[in-house]
């Protein structure tokens, strides 16, 4: 996933003076402390570009019930939901894969590379797809159903990622791979 140019320390102060003065009822914290929240904002920022943080501040701000200032976490959700808002729903990818099944006995290897990536991902392959049109009605239901979970699910962890920086998703990255390969030495163990 490319990302864009991070914010500077002055982006970020403007951002956080947008904050302050959209909720001026927050305790006041000494200049020490302000010091630091700036050091540690334009840190976990550095690989955002100012505009998606200000898109984040502007949105909460704007829809905000609770009167409290937000976290980085929820400007990050607001970020990685505005990034994904292309995505299929979960019920638009079962769509397309309920199609691709009605002609998966035949055309299951077409109908599989016609899926998007993040169906394809999901489904597993073309024999998935051969295999579920062979199913009878009731058996697709429990079918749609995990598929609808799965979905679900990667789209928790795509939007997880979205939402982290460049530095924190290459150290993430490296314990997945790290965990996959212990399981493939596991696995070679117990053959």
């Amino acid at each position: 996933m490319v990302r864009g140019a991070g914010m500077t320390t002055q982006e970020t102060s403007v951002i956080m003076e947008a904050i302050r003065l959209a909720y001026q009822r927050t305790t006041v914290i000494t200049k020490a402390d302000a010091e630091k929240t700036l050091a540690l904002w334009s840190a976990l920022w550095a690989d955002t570009p100012y505009e998606e943080v200000n898109y984040a501040v502007k949105t909460y701000i704007m829809t905000d019930k609770s009167g409290f200032p937000p976290t980085i976490g929820q400007l990050n959700h607001i970020i990685a939901e505005a990034k994904l808002s292309n995505e299929l729903s979960a019920d638009m990818a079962w769509a397309k894969v309920r199609t691709a099944i009605g002609n998966g006995i035949y055309g299951a290897m077409e109908e599989y590379n016609k899926l998007p990536e993040l169906c394809q991902r999901v489904v597993g392959s073309a024999e998935q797809i051969h295999d579920w049109a062979m199913l009878d009605g009731k058996s697709l239901n429990v079918v749609r159903s995990t598929f609808l979970n799965r979905y679900r699910e990667e789209m928790v962890k795509i939007e997880e990622y979205i939402a982290l920086p460049n530095s924190l998703a290459e150290n993430r990255k490296k314990l997945s791979d790290g965990q996959n390969r212990v399981k493939q030495l596991v696995e070679r163990i117990g053959k």
